[in-house]
């Protein structure tokens, strides 16, 4: 039988979450659905926690494999997939209830579309809500189209996204070189395959923040990834070979003087107290948030208006 939908979660040592992540699945509101689980060679109970929940519900689809990455995990498992929409998910977040039914109506009712991701609330270890993580592209096909014209460089939830699978394979999917930031490119790519992306102005996800997450660790080679990324973007987009992240880096280290690598710097700690700024905010930790937003604005005190006016805009919606 041809399934709409096609769950895909790849897992590495996620055991402290992953009942939590597995569990939002099986309660969607929306319930034919398959739901594929690949354990990238994991060291701590993920492989056990995967294997009671399979047995219990048939729904779900269970491999394993020696580390191979994120990439190749999430590859893999949506090349086995049966479904004609995959529905994307890190294994430390959740999907709220009605993600799969909302993603899914919106897409039969708009069959141009070809992916579609969706906001998130933050959440810390503990499941706490602190804040909300929105996106201010692709609201729909005259921004698409711009962010096309412009070639501008986006970012959305990967961990919200419902693709085609069609569409996805068309791309080659996510490409380890860019790891941790292969979502990044690979959303960038869907627009550069010609492939339409929209983000839906809805919450439909739970984005865990947390110390062991790729996001929060070595923030700083994040920050290097992203602009790898968007280094190779541009080359591509200009039909030059792209290079590979040890050249990138020499080269920029060559190119760049002082002052330009100090505005960089200053720029990049301003994202970072920003982002403490607003947790702490949602926290009520006011004393901490005046002390964080203070700092960040005299990093970069243009990133951080146009922040807040795009969280005014969303809030608007």
């Amino acid at each position: 039988m041809t399934r709409l939908v096609s769950v895909i979660m790849p897992v590495y040592n996620q055991e402290k979450f992953l009942h939590e992540a597995i569990e939002s699945v099986l309660n969607q509101t929306y319930n034919q659905f398959e739901f594929l689980i690949l354990d990238d060679g994991s060291t701590d109970s993920s492989p056990s926690i995967i294997k009671n929940f399979s047995k219990k519900d048939n729904r779900i689809k269970d491999f394993y494999s020696s580390n191979q990455g994120r990439a190749d995990s999430t590859n893999i498992l949506i090349k086995r997939a049966a479904g004609i929409f995959c529905a994307l998910l890190d294994a430390d977040d959740i999907m709220l209830p009605n993600r799969l039914e909302t993603q899914l109506n919106y897409h039969l009712n708009n069959i141009d579309i070809d992916a579609s991701s969706v906001h998130c609330y933050y959440i810390d270890e503990k499941g706490k809500q602190i804040g909300i993580q929105h996106y201010p592209y692709l609201n729909d096909l005259s921004a698409y189209n711009l962010v096309k014209q412009n070639r501008t460089i986006i970012h959305c939830a990967i961990t919200g996204l419902m693709i085609k699978r069609a569409a996805y394979l068309t791309t080659g999917g996510l490409d380890k070189r860019f790891w941790p930031c292969d979502d990044f490119e690979f959303i960038n790519k869907l627009i550069d395959f010609n492939l339409k992306i929209l983000i839906l102005n809805v919450i439909l996800m739970k984005y865990r923040f947390h110390h062991n997450s790729a996001t929060s660790k070595k923030q700083w080679h994040m920050f290097d990834k992203m602009e790898f990324v968007g280094h190779n973007l541009n080359l591509r987009r200009n039909f030059e070979p792209e290079i590979d992240f040890e050249d990138f880096i020499k080269a920029r280290n060559k190119d760049t003087d002082f002052i330009q690598r100090l505005k960089i710097s200053m720029h990049r700690l301003s994202m970072i107290f920003h982002r403490r700024a607003g947790f702490n905010l949602y926290k009520k930790h006011l004393l901490k948030f005046s002390f964080q937003i203070a700092v960040a604005s005299l990093l970069d005190v243009r990133y951080v208006y146009a922040s807040l006016k795009n969280r005014k805009l969303f809030f608007k919606k």
